[in-house]
Order: structure tokens, then C-alpha cells, then sequence
């Protein structure tokens, strides 16, 4: 088996076009270095994605896997690094690409930082990759900077001054330590939940008190427009954008409890999005949406869930 020091970790699923767009960036930003090996993880696919794919078997190293059954987004994201040979992987969404220069420039932070996770800012774009703003997904350094989490409120920092919920609920800006996500725990619960991938992260840096380098940069344009809720959605009716919303929200506190379970202190620094999110005309906007589809008892409910997780006196926060 030929080692690779980063593993280009690609989830897909009938986007065989978007998929042609990530791996022509992946060739030219590459130009044949053999560091790199790009995994594949096809969900099934019933368009173009394979053929899409063997046409980059000369020029790329790929490792193409197709799943004998749709096996779900989630668990397509929380399994594909297994079938990684880098030490290093690198995720990223099919319908995203890599800035220029970022692949290249990922070796030197690695050889020099040696950290576990590595979480860089975003180009938020839309389908044709026209930038519509940058997203800062971490705290505001001026250079790539290392948090060891095995110092003493160094993950509590880190955590409270991430603003955003791209900090850790979007993947196409993180690389993590394979070996270090092999070793998370909370594999029981990881396939089924919003956001597999920050279970996984967040472990290694709590439960393991692992690293992170937080890289103050744009380094990938995420298209916006085409994210797959629907298999989160549990209604047969059609999904609102309240729903969406919740899949999110939901995440963030169901992680929240999961996560830091023993450690309240560390539950409302995670939380510090939604915190930022909920202001109280923001609470008024969000109960709006809900009167709007008969769930303001939902909403209600969650801003009540809410304000208990963040409240540092409650050990445990229950749905």
C-alpha cells in the first residue's frame, strides 16, 4: 500500500459535473506532486460520476470507492477518511474547490505546526463560484497559529472566540490528523448526527487534547447553494426554512451536550455562535418563521433549550 502524506477526501453523490470542476482544480493546483492522493467515495451515484472520475486516473492518484449502497450523506462524510492512505486528510465538499496556492502551501504549515486539525476561512460562493463574502471560521489571528488543547484554557479561547458556525459545522476548510480521527470516540452516535465531522474534530481536541492550527485565510470557495438537508429533514412535509435552520441549530446544541457533558464552562464557549446568532430581535425573526408553518412552540421550545445551555450552573442540558 503507497503512503501518501495528505489524502484529498471527496464525498459524492450524483454531482458528476461539480465533481469535473474539483478535479480539474485538484490537477492544476497538483501538477502531478505525489504527496497527494484524492479518495472518492461515490454514494451510489446514477449520473456521469465514475466515468467523471476515470478520467483523471492518469493524472491524479485517486482511490475511487463505490458504495454498494446509498449508505447517506452522513455516514459518507464520517467514513471516507477509513479509506484514506495519507497522513493527513483533507475534506472537502464536491461541489467546492481549493484556492491557488493552498495545497501547496499546506505542506510547509504541516512540516512546520505538526497539529492535529487545521481550520482555515472561507470564500462564500455561489453556484458558479462568484464570491459573494469571506466567512472567518475561527478566531481573528494575524498568522497561522498553533492552540495546543492540552494547555489549560487553551480550547476554551479558541472555542469562544470562534464566531461562526463554519468554524466547525462546514468541512471544506479542515484537515485533520487521520490517525487522530481513527482514535475519536462517539462512533455510535457519529453517522446519524447533523454534523458527523465536528463530533469527530472536537473530540480530538478535547477528549484527546489534541491541536489546532487555526490558518487566518481563505483557502476554498464553498458554493451555498446546494446543500442536501433533506435526509435530516424527519417530516414528510416539505422542508421550511425554519427546518433548516433547526437542522443546524439542533446540531449545535445536541454536540454541545454530547461533547462537553462534564464540562459546562466549555458546552457555552462552543456555543458562542449561536449565541451571536440569537439576538433578541433575531429570537423575534426566528418565532416569525415559525407562526408562519404552526411551530412556534418549536421555536419557543428551543430558545428555552437555548438559554439553559448556556448557562453555566446546569451540568446537563436535555431535548
Amino acid at each position: 500500500m503507497t503512503s501518501y502524506l495528505f489524502s484529498i477526501c471527496i464525498p459524492t453523490w450524483n454531482r458528476s459535473e461539480y465533481l469535473h470542476r474539483l478535479l480539474k482544480n485538484i490537477e492544476t493546483e497538483i501538477k502531478g506532486n505525489t504527496d497527494f492522493q484524492v479518495v472518492i467515495s461515490d454514494n451510489q451515484s446514477t449520473d456521469h460520476t465514475y466515468s467523471t472520475v476515470a478520467n483523471f486516473f492518469g493524472t491524479l492518484n485517486v482511490k475511487y470507492i463505490r458504495q454498494s449502497k446509498n449508505i447517506g450523506g452522513l455516514k459518507n462524510i464520517s467514513s471516507i477518511i477509513n479509506y484514506a492512505d495519507g497522513t493527513y486528510c483533507i475534506l472537502i465538499g464536491d461541489d467546492d474547490v481549493f484556492r491557488q496556492g493552498w495545497l501547496v502551501l499546506l505542506k510547509s504549515l504541516v512540516q512546520q505546526h505538526r497539529p492535529d486539525v487545521i481550520i482555515s476561512n472561507r470564500f462564500v460562493c455561489d453556484a458558479s463560484l462568484n464570491i459573494k463574502f469571506s466567512e472567518q471560521c475561527g478566531p481573528d489571528v494575524q498568522a497561522p497559529t498553533l492552540y495546543d488543547c492540552s494547555q489549560p484554557n487553551v480550547l476554551h479561547d479558541y472555542l469562544s472566540q470562534t464566531e461562526s458556525t463554519s468554524g466547525f459545522g462546514f468541512i471544506s476548510n479542515q484537515v485533520v490528523r487521520k490517525k487522530s480521527w481513527i482514535q475519536s470516540s462517539h462512533s455510535n452516535i457519529v453517522d446519524s448526527h447533523s454534523f458527523p465531522h465536528m463530533l469527530k474534530i472536537l473530540d480530538i481536541l478535547n477528549l484527546q487534547k489534541g491541536s489546532v492550527l487555526r490558518v487566518p485565510f481563505e483557502t476554498v470557495y464553498a458554493c451555498a447553494e446546494n446543500a442536501r438537508l433533506e435526509e435530516q429533514h424527519s417530516s414528510n412535509e416539505p422542508m421550511t426554512e425554519l427546518d433548516k435552520l433547526n437542522i443546524h441549530f439542533h446540531g449545535f446544541l445536541s454536540a454541545a451536550n454530547i461533547l462537553f457533558v462534564d464540562s459546562p464552562k466549555l458546552r457555552v464557549a462552543f456555543l458562542t455562535p449561536i449565541k451571536r446568532i440569537f439576538s433578541n430581535d433575531y429570537k423575534i425573526y426566528y418565532i416569525s418563521l415559525a407562526v408562519l408553518v404552526n411551530k412556534e412552540a418549536i421555536a419557543r421550545d428551543f430558545i428555552e433549550q437555548l438559554e439553559r445551555a448556556l448557562d453555566p450552573a446546569l451540568t446537563t442540558i436535555t431535548f
